[in-house]
């Protein structure tokens, strides 16, 4: 007898027993455009991770005029939020703290951090985007 034996492990991964698992299932005929849709999903992807690397993926909608981004288990809105460079403005200010934000902006520009220094290029064309609000934590 080839294959898998009814008690042994189901070969699928669920480590469930086989005759408990995939025994019956009937096999179904995936449509063609099923195949195609998730084929292009994967290849654009690769293409993602080729061009920023094992990232995750940025998480974000607009909803009812506001920019809604997701980090972690927490939702951040705000709709002067225009793309999400604006929206790292206001988080880095969050990450690091007001405390340590407000002694980065009174040292000289040649010793402040990277991430200050990043933040102060943009901001010296454009206005402040606001305070940034959190909805709630999942």
């Amino acid at each position: 007898m080839s294959g898998i034996g009814r008690n042994e492990k189901c070969s699928c991964g669920s480590g469930r027993k086989f005759k408990h698992c995939c025994l019956n299932k009937k096999k179904i005929q995936v449509p063609l455009e099923v195949l195609q849709n998730f084929k292009e999903s994967q290849e654009k992807e690769v293409r993602r991770k080729e061009k920023y690397g094992l990232v995750r993926p940025i998480i974000s909608t607009d909803y009812q005029g506001q920019k809604v981004i997701a980090v972690g288990e927490r939702l951040y809105f705000n709709p002067k939020w225009k793309t999400f460079v604006d929206f790292l403005h206001d988080y880095i200010k969050d990450v690091f703290g007001a405390a340590w934000w407000n002694i980065e902006r009174s040292k000289p520009s040649n010793l402040k951090s990277i991430v200050h220094q990043w933040a102060d290029a943009p901001m010296n064309t454009k206005s402040k985007t606001g305070k940034m609000r959190v909805s709630y934590s999942l």
